[in-house]
């Protein structure tokens, strides 16, 4: 039986590989949690397994408490769901970041502020909003094409139209001279993936980062692991040993991260 617990501040996650693990964790956990004068939040609770067998959405109950079972909930600003989708985490990064651009829209749009403001704003308000917890997202087709789409939206709005009409996504990049939004996060999970190398070999989250999983693939075309994903990134810089180079913050963020943000090839790699 193996448990985890995952807890920052009163946020709390208790992970098993079965409904029986849960419950004599849960159960712990509520007795120091009483000793402590804390008591359980049903209302905010939910119970969640990872795959769903059966689709059975039906109340989880354990010592006196119904907890609703949900196929996704929120952690941490996170979205997890029972598929292990990343699309449900984009949609509600750009859902936030919308609601930082239309709050922001009335000053993009402003002629009395100026462009480089305006830009200020993008990066540090909106930008930051859009990318949370991007070191560890996978770059599919629908991902990139969500996420340029977005930032594609918001620069429109920034530099305004040319001649009467919407400027082309050429002059819009031409006129914005930065890193645009997936090589950022290229930029992003370099830095992560160095930084989890240069960790102590037993270190977990090095552990789970370059273990190879156990158990079988489902049918059909697999999906792109994380891992994967960005050591082909790491062969478009051409950076060789990588594993070498990472163990030298200074050579790494040279060669690896700050590199990501101009490399051109890595767009839609």
């Amino acid at each position: 039986m193996s448990i985890q617990l995952l807890a920052y501040a009163d946020d709390i996650d208790i992970i098993g590989r079965s409904e029986r693990a849960v419950k004599e964790a849960f159960r712990a956990l509520e007795i120091s949690a009483t000793d402590m004068g804390l008591t359980i939040n049903e209302d905010k609770t939910k119970f969640m397994e990872v795959p769903s067998p059966t689709g059975n959405y039906t109340p989880f109950r354990i010592n006196g408490h119904t907890f609703e079972r949900v196929s996704e909930f929120k952690y941490l600003g996170t979205i997890d769901n029972d598929q292990n989708m990343l699309k449900a985490e984009i949609n509600n990064r750009i859902k936030s970041a919308n609601k930082c651009f239309f709050g922001l829209k009335k000053q993009l749009r402003s002629r009395l502020v100026s462009r480089r403001t305006k830009m200020r704003l993008y990066k540090t308000l909106i930008l930051l909003v859009l990318l949370y917890a991007s070191e560890t997202w996978t770059l599919n087709e629908y991902v990139q094409r969500a996420l340029e789409t977005f930032e594609r939206k918001v620069l429109r709005t920034i530099f305004g139209p040319v001649q009467g009409r919407t400027r082309f996504n050429f002059e819009l990049y031409r006129l914005y001279k930065e890193p645009q939004v997936t090589q950022i996060i290229r930029s992003n999970r370099l830095r992560w993936l160095g930084h989890v190398w240069r960790t102590p070999e037993n270190n977990p989250t090095r552990l789970y980062t370059f273990k190879n999983p156990g158990g079988a693939r489902a049918q059909g075309r697999p999906s792109t692991r994380w891992l994967d994903d960005t050591e082909n990134d790491i062969k478009i810089l051409e950076t060789k040993n990588w594993q070498r180079v990472a163990l030298d913050l200074l050579s790494w963020k040279k060669r690896a991260v700050e590199a990501a943000k101009t490399c051109n090839r890595l767009l839609r790699s």
